[in-house]
């Protein structure tokens, strides 16, 4: 467990110092504003919303770049990238009421069945278990 946590703490003092060198691209701010319900609202970024304007498109590519030269120094990036895999692999829907139940859906996206899985109440008590019907 020690071991863990020094990695951990190690990697993310990397992080931070690696952060503070990075030199991020200059984004111009311009005079926007519009007026909303007598609010006067300034947007000095609004022309980064035209992505087709090539002055954006330079500057995302930049933004972009400089993402990954910082991605790049994380040491557990792979371990991070199977956890996210692995997390993304189950997909859940949100509960739908039925009368007095709750039914939802879980299912892993390499396999071809589905639980649904139907409750009286949505928050379940600590040891209390689902009851599922598979189709």
């Amino acid at each position: 467990m020690i071991r863990i946590s020094f990695l951990f703490i190690f990697s993310l003092l990397k992080i931070v110092l690696a952060a503070q060198n990075l030199v991020y691209p200059v984004t111009k701010s311009v005079s926007q504003s519009d007026t909303f319900f007598g609010h006067i609202i300034h947007d000095p970024y609004r022309w980064l919303e035209n992505q087709e304007a090539s002055e954006t498109k330079k500057w995302i590519n930049e933004e972009n770049e400089l993402t990954q030269i910082y991605l790049n120094t994380i040491g557990y990036k792979p371990l991070l990238k199977e956890k996210i895999k692995k997390n993304t692999e189950i997909y859940y829907n949100t509960p739908v009421r039925e009368g007095e139940y709750y039914v939802h859906v879980k299912s892993k996206q390499k396999e071809r069945v589905c639980l649904f899985y139907i409750r009286k109440v949505l928050k379940l008590k600590t040891g209390q278990r689902l009851k599922y019907l598979t189709i």
